[in-house]
């Protein structure tokens, strides 16, 4: 009796630690929604969107700090409560819903009352997007997600002393930290005409699945927003986080919102005093050694690793994560590589192999037989239809440019896809393709190489719309080389094409 008793002790006492456990994250959300803009810049839907977003964080657990029309005398406070509040166990989710509007390369998110008289007026009274960064680098919270449906129409577009380009330039997040963008780097997002804009539509229903993975609803909205507006909104991510998470658990959460009056968020104060304005900062990582702490039992080799691949690719269903992490000949599972991303170390590991890309290199694609274990030809095949006029398509490779190494251990880069066709009897003719924004992450589950849609012209007599995807199956940042499962899709006025494989991709 007196065993019985003891171990039913013990049993209470793990429940009680796990339960202190599972209460001890700190969840924390930064809500902002602005619409009362003056004039022809006011807004529908920011207001709704942010109560929307602020509802069903609250339902997930989170203490949410909201302040809709946003002015310039909030800012200090609202800055204060970020670096007061955030700790090292937060899980901390920022939304913003507004105008934002890009300057020499920064970014900045616009209270209701910025003055509009001149660009440097407007600057100094917003928000600058690398304070918020900077912030969360200086904090290391658990994981952090910012979300910025700030792309909406230019409000100075027909104001002439305004020239600022279209939409929002790319950032490089800290560790562990997302942005995700309401449309890729300088596009334009829907404000929406039915209470929601697009983007926070989409975002919500993906949200509320059920033990969904964050990295799989973002994809899912994003998708879902694609597809809405016909190709005219791609919603874009940037950063990388290590933690798992998952937006709506089938295990309720305390609700932790304070104000009862009207079941509401708490509202941001008036701030009490001013704060000096966050500096961003840089963080620039020494060359290291490539990364080697995987346990002898767990290395296969590389060719076992691509008859695993093989074997795996025959359910016509394959998974989408990534299998395999290979140093040279050896290789081991890629999810046990990547639990040592989560110290800082690991990532300046990483970020040495590929810290030496530049401008004009180029991923190097070619059709890969599994078998083999080997390229079979330069190049990977597509089809353009109507067939009659066109003996081969093809896709060489991309060439890179504005490459920059990502606080993660990846990159970002512009990429111009090499493409085009050989005709009956001629050599190659190469098509002309505008820049597409690219990215190389390394997420906990999944290595990431992906480029927006792209415009190209010169295969078909009109322009065509064209979008190569990448499914990575093995990864060896050691030769920089990736075994992917690639689909190309393309449409114009009077072909369409595509094509899909496997492939070797090589950064050279």
């Amino acid at each position: 009796m007196q065993i019985f008793r003891l171990f039913v002790s013990l049993a209470l006492l793990a429940a009680s630690i796990f339960a202190q456990a599972q209460v001890s994250e700190d969840r924390l959300a930064f809500i902002v929604g602005n619409a009362n803009y003056p004039g022809k810049a006011a807004l529908v839907n920011p207001v709704n969107d942010a109560n929307a977003i602020a509802g069903f964080l609250g339902d997930q657990g989170f203490q949410v700090v909201q302040l809709n029309n946003l002015t310039t005398r909030q800012i200090p406070e609202l800055r204060q409560q970020l670096e007061k509040r955030v700790g090292r166990n937060t899980v901390l989710f920022i939304y913003y819903a507004g105008h934002g509007v890009q300057f020499e390369g920064r970014n900045y998110l616009l209270p209701v009352d910025t003055r509009m008289d001149n660009i440097e007026a407007l600057t100094e009274d917003s928000v600058y997007l690398g304070d918020v960064l900077s912030a969360i680098e200086k904090k290391r919270p658990k994981l952090a997600v910012v979300i910025l449906d700030a792309c909406r129409d230019n409000p100075f577009k027909d104001d002439k002393a305004f020239k600022l380009p279209v939409g929002l330039a790319r950032v490089d997040p800290p560790s562990s930290t997302v942005v995700f963008y309401a449309t890729r780097p300088g596009g334009v997002a829907a404000d929406g005409t039915d209470g929601n804009g697009l983007f926070t539509k989409e975002l919500l229903a993906a949200s509320k699945e059920i033990n969904t993975p964050i990295e799989v609803v973002f994809r899912r909205a994003s998708s879902a927003v694609y597809k809405a507006s016909k190709g005219e909104q791609e919603p874009w991510v940037e950063g990388v986080i290590r933690e798992e998470f998952v937006m709506a658990s089938s295990q309720p959460r305390p609700i932790l919102q304070t104000d009862s009056s009207d079941n509401r968020p708490p509202v941001v104060p008036s701030p009490v005093e001013v704060v000096a304005a966050l500096e961003p900062s840089t963080v620039i990582a020494p060359p290291l050694a490539p990364i080697t702490v995987i346990a002898q039992s767990q290395l296969i080799s590389w060719d076992v690793a691509l008859r695993s691949l093989k074997e795996a690719l025959k359910d016509e269903s394959p998974e989408t994560n990534t299998r395999f992490y290979c140093e040279k000949d050896k290789c081991s599972p890629y999810k046990e590589w990547t639990r040592q991303l989560k110290e800082q170390e690991a990532i300046n590991q990483l970020k040495s192999a590929f810290q030496s890309v530049k401008s004009n290199s180029i991923f190097k694609i070619c059709e890969f037989d599994l078998d083999q274990k080997a390229c079979v030809g330069d190049d990977i095949k597509t089809t353009i239809v109507p067939i009659n006029l066109i003996n081969s398509s093809f896709i060489e490779g991309v060439k890179l440019s504005e490459v920059k190494a990502t606080n993660s251990g990846g990159l970002s880069f512009e990429g111009n896809i090499v493409q085009g066709a050989k005709f009956f009897g001629m050599s190659k003719k190469y098509a002309n393709c505008a820049n597409q924004a690219g990215k190389l992450e390394f997420l906990n589950d999944r290595v990431e190489l992906s480029l927006s849609r792209g415009l190209c012209l010169g295969v078909i007599p009109l322009p065509a719309t064209s979008k190569l995807d990448f499914n990575v199956l093995l990864v060896d940042p050691s030769n920089k080389q990736f075994i992917v499962k690639w689909s190309w899709g393309m449409i114009g006025t009077m072909a369409v094409g595509g094509g899909s494989g496997i492939a070797k991709v090589t950064l050279q």
